[in-house]
């Protein structure tokens, strides 16, 4: 065996134990710097598409002098099991990144951004539940689910996902056309936009009137969540505190050895320990919050509809200005055949090759136009009879599951606060 084969065998195992000493430095590194992981008990179920997913851990993580939180990702579908971690300003770019190379289409909506107090255990589960709701939502939309820019949300695992976001550069137009017109096929029958258009205006005018409303419901369905919280604990501290405390210190002075049973302060009195623990259970018991919930997310859902829209308006204005820039150089060809000074030629030498010049981006705009125009058309009818008509579809049988589950918490509510009272009637044996 020679001396140089020895060398180069030695060097790759020094080269192996570094990179194994790098590689466990790291691992421990990123485990001492997790902190308050919460793991969450969810069973992944696959929705009528096949697919599960769901976060099931958070924690947060220290990382050059800040600190944030990770969530987990875990799932699987037709292509196999995925878990990657994402933070917030993940789901931020995501979906900054679905809106823009899917023009007017929905893309569900992600809680609301809060720079105080982000990293507060109520504030943290609240943004979990936004944030897999939203991961929900895409795995009930097959085409956006399954791009290439979410599959690479939820499939990448390397340390740079900002890296690869790169690969996804502004789309062309006519790649868009494309795009549209192999996913949204059942649209190709449609042959006019105009009643579309109407749909679409009047349902954003109602969108828009509603918005305010939904927020001033969102109002107060969180100020009915806080006072039924409220109501119940204080009630539960009134039943602990003040009536058993006050049978105790006060009335037992004041009976004068007179024989009766106290109502609440008794020794083992089980039945009325086990109804009071109810009770205070009732605080906790979501009837309403659910409700709640969903008004939150409404207008959250209002908004990304109204964004859809918006993005319609905003080709619309991208069309314009091209047609503008037409218009614009058709005058400066105009003025340069004329033999008159304009100042783009000002430094040409040959007035004809800038006329050509001229032409070849009046046509190349002409193509923008064109694609822009079928663009348009096809947002139109996906917004109309896609978006908007699931918009709707969904909502009212939503809406009557949670007045159904909120009436039969709110019954088994009552009923606690009604059984707690019918024992102390039967304990209060006073004449």
């Amino acid at each position: 065996m020679s001396d140089e084969f020895t060398q180069n065998m030695q060097a790759k195992a020094q080269e192996q134990l570094v990179n194994t000493a790098i590689d466990s430095a790291t691992a421990a590194f990123n485990e001492s710097s997790r902190s308050s992981i919460v793991k969450i008990p969810v069973e992944l179920k696959p929705n009528a598409n096949g697919i599960a997913i769901a976060i099931t851990e958070n924690y947060n993580k220290e990382e050059r002098l800040t600190k944030h939180t990770v969530y987990v990702v875990k799932g699987f579908d037709d292509q196999g099991v995925l878990e990657v971690s994402r933070r917030y300003s993940d789901f931020v770019k995501i979906r900054g990144v679905l809106v823009s190379r899917w023009p007017g289409c929905y893309i569900p909506p992600l809680p609301t951004k809060n720079l105080l107090n982000n990293l507060e255990p109520a504030f943290i589960k609240e943004r979990r539940v936004g944030l897999d709701l939203f991961l929900q939502k895409m795995a009930e939309i097959p085409f956006l689910y399954n791009s290439t820019e979410f599959q690479t949300f939820i499939r990448y695992s390397g340390a740079d996902l900002s890296r690869e976001w790169k690969v996804y550069q502004k789309v062309s137009y006519e790649e868009m056309v494309a795009r549209y017109a192999s996913t949204f096929q059942h649209l190709s029958q449609i042959q006019s936009a105009e009643e579309a258009v109407i749909l679409i205006t009047r349902f954003k005018a109602f969108l828009n009137k509603t918005s305010g409303k939904f927020k001033y419901f969102k109002n107060i369905s969180e100020q009915a969540v806080k006072a039924k919280k409220n109501y119940y604990s204080c009630m539960a501290n009134f039943q602990s505190t003040v009536m058993a405390d006050y049978e105790k210190e006060a009335i037992a002075e004041y009976q004068d050895h007179r024989n009766l049973t106290p109502v609440f302060y008794q020794e083992n009195n089980v039945e009325l320990d086990t109804q009071a623990n109810k009770l205070k259970e009732a605080s906790t018991n979501p009837s309403i919050e659910h409700f709640s919930n969903w008004l939150s997310s409404e207008c959250l859902e209002i908004e990304s509809l109204i964004e859809s829209v918006q993005q319609r308006e905003k080709y619309e204005g991208l069309k314009t200005k091209t047609e503008d820039k037409i218009k614009s150089l058709l005058k400066d060809i105009e003025t340069v055949a004329g033999g008159k000074f304009h100042w783009k030629t000002i430094f040409a030498k040959d007035k004809e090759a800038e006329t050509v010049k001229f032409q070849r981006q009046i046509d190349e705009l002409k193509k923008d136009v064109e694609n822009l125009t079928l663009l348009i058309d096809m947002i139109t009818l996906i917004i109309a009879y896609d978006e908007i008509e699931k918009f709707k579809s969904s909502k009212p049988q939503k809406f009557y599951q949670l007045i159904n589950g909120a009436a039969q918490a709110e019954l088994q509510n009552v009923n606690a606060v009604g059984e707690y009272w019918n024992i102390i009637l039967r304990n209060n044996n006073r004449k």
